[in-house]
């Protein structure tokens, strides 16, 4: 009996042979399907930054470019490939790029006159994706008009830095969410003697703030949101202080 389901199993065998042999046969054309889809959006995604970049290496010497880490690493856009558009006068990155890369960059960029660094990060203090050494590698920008820093882990000591770094064509500063920069940082703010506008969004600055700008002499307008901790008693007695030169907006009144 024993011998019997042997030989019944054996037969058994043999008769699926053929069809595991199909199985196998559909399951590796299956995994060539997938493997060719995937090469083939790698490829499409490719070529579309590829002709994106060439694109803009076309354009005019007034080109922007708007810069998102995350999708760029989907599309192989990488931030370093930016660096050799001279062209480029406006730049806006949201998300992280690593500092070497962000500084060798820069450094290939000279007719940038605007930059705008904007951190996904939701602790800015411990994970900002930007922080002094990018603000470092920006004062090699000797062209730069206007900077934004949105959610940046900018010290006080770095700020004060980049005002000594000597780039006195700064016209536009604005600062949102930076705060880990006090108001001790603006100590040195009078050394961007062209600046005309000047931004605090969702600050922890004091009163004091409002000093730093006294020795301003081309500032003409002050734009303040969400600063709970500057009172309206001294935005009110710094307008009179400037009898009408500065324009200071509360933007959140």
């Amino acid at each position: 009996m024993h011998r019997s389901d042997g030989g019944i199993r054996s037969k058994a065998e043999e008769e699926m042979k053929p069809f595991s042999r199909k199985f196998s046969l559909l399951a590796l054309f299956a995994i060539i399907g997938i493997i060719a889809v995937a090469v083939s959006d790698y490829s499409n995604a490719y070529r579309r930054s590829r002709n994106s970049l060439a694109q803009v290496k076309t354009l005019s010497q007034y080109a922007g470019v708007r810069y998102n880490s995350e999708s760029a690493r989907m599309t192989l856009f990488p931030f370093l490939e930016i660096g050799s558009l001279p062209v480029v006068t406006s730049l806006s990155i949201e998300g992280g790029v690593p500092p070497s890369v962000f500084k060798s960059s820069l450094s290939h960029m000279p007719s940038l006159t605007s930059l705008s660094l904007s951190s996904t990060a939701e602790d800015n203090a411990n994970h900002s994706e930007y922080s002094d050494g990018h603000l470092k590698a920006v004062e090699q920008l000797t062209n730069l008009r206007e900077l934004e820093l949105f959610n940046a882990a900018i010290s006080d000591e770095g700020f004060r830095s980049f005002c000594r770094s000597g780039n006195d064509n700064i016209t536009y500063l604005e600062f949102d969410a930076c705060n880990t920069l006090s108001e001790r940082g603006l100590e040195r703010l009078d050394r961007f003697s062209s600046l005309q506008t000047l931004v605090f969004v969702n600050m922890e600055f004091s009163n004091s703030a409002l000093h730093h700008m006294e020795g301003l002499p081309d500032l003409e307008h002050v734009y303040i949101d969400g600063c709970d901790n500057i009172s309206d008693t001294e935005i009110e007695n710094f307008s009179k202080t400037y009898n009408g030169r500065i324009e200071i907006v509360c933007l959140d009144h």
